[in-house]
C-alpha cells in the first residue's frame, strides 16, 4: 500500500487486500490465477484507469472485449 497515495490514507480498512495479509483475501481465486504471459494490472486507486497502464495496455493489445474479476469496495 506504500504507493496507493491518498486513497490508502482515507481508507485504511483496505489493508485486507494487501499482499501478505494473513486473511488471504489478496490471493487469486482458484481457477482464476493469471497464467504465464498474462497481463496483470494492480489497481491502486478508486479508478482502475488512474495511475495504471490499463488503458494503454488495452490499446496496444487492440482489445475488443474484457473480462474483469475482482471485488467492489464502495
Amino acid at each position: 500500500m506504500a504507493d496507493a497515495g491518498l486513497f490508502w490514507r482515507k481508507a485504511k480498512v483496505l489493508d485486507v487486500w494487501e499482499q501478505g495479509d494473513p486473511r488471504g483475501l489478496a490471493a487469486c481465486l482458484p481457477g482464476l490465477e493469471p497464467e504465464r504471459g498474462d497481463t496483470v494490472i494492480v489497481k491502486k486507486y478508486a479508478s482502475a484507469f488512474f495511475g495504471t497502464t490499463l488503458a494503454a495496455s488495452l490499446q496496444v493489445l487492440n482489445v475488443g472485449a474484457l473480462v474483469i474479476c475482482g471485488v467492489k469496495t464502495s
